[in-house]
């Protein structure tokens, strides 16, 4: 990391002609570094998620795989919770940020937009996404129980039903909450910082 941080300041105090080149180029090194840990930060907190995602998978395909009875009804529910949660997961980690994927040799006015552009697709992408995961989740998991409830009265199986819909709804919703703080806590900044070095950088030339 510490090359590549000296190279991109090399390459930022190159780009620079001004008598804050200096400067400029330092802030850019920082920017470096807090990118960098901004991902390794992610990939941490991603792979917690992804475990806990794959429990709730696993517990569920147990569940069904234990079951007397294995339904039609059952099998479209465990394709959707799965397809579902498998295309989520392709989704998110394919977008992830990564250094990687910019080009750390393009000159600073190009390179700062590339880097804000995949911060805000992350947040597009899960705005998107992240509901679409609830509502295969909701739906799967209610087609899995019609055929499961089937000795119970129609009062008590829509009340099972619209219990789990409300609790599941309940706690996609409050993640939908706790990623926008996350993201007025640490993505807005970043990008904030970015945008700052970037429009003072055009006023150097």
């Amino acid at each position: 990391m510490a090359n590549t941080r000296t190279e991109w300041q090399t390459v930022w105090q190159q780009q620079a002609a001004s008598p804050g080149a200096a400067a400029t180029a330092a802030d850019g090194a920082g920017l470096l570094v807090r990118l960098r840990a901004f991902e390794e930060g992610q990939r941490r907190i991603n792979r917690l998620k992804t475990a806990a995602l794959l429990l709730l998978l696993g517990s569920i395909l147990s569940l069904f795989l234990r079951h007397a009875t294995i339904t039609v009804s059952g099998g479209i529910g465990l394709a959707l919770i799965l397809g579902g949660s498998l295309v989520f997961l392709w989704i998110y980690w394919r977008h992830q940020f990564r250094l990687a994927d910019l080009d750390l040799a393009a000159p600073p006015p190009r390179l700062i937009p590339q880097a804000i552009a995949r911060l805000n697709l992350q947040r597009r992408l899960f705005a998107v996404c992240f509901p679409l995961l609830g509502v295969t989740l909701m739906a799967g998991l209610n087609l899995l129980y019609v055929d499961w409830l089937v000795e119970y009265t129609p009062g008590q199986r829509w009340l099972f039903h619209g219990g789990m819909t409300l609790l599941l709804g309940g706690a996609f919703w409050a993640g939908r909450r706790i990623r926008g703080r996350k993201y007025n806590r640490e993505y807005a900044p970043l990008i904030a910082e970015l945008e700052t070095v970037l429009k003072d950088l055009k006023n150097e030339h």
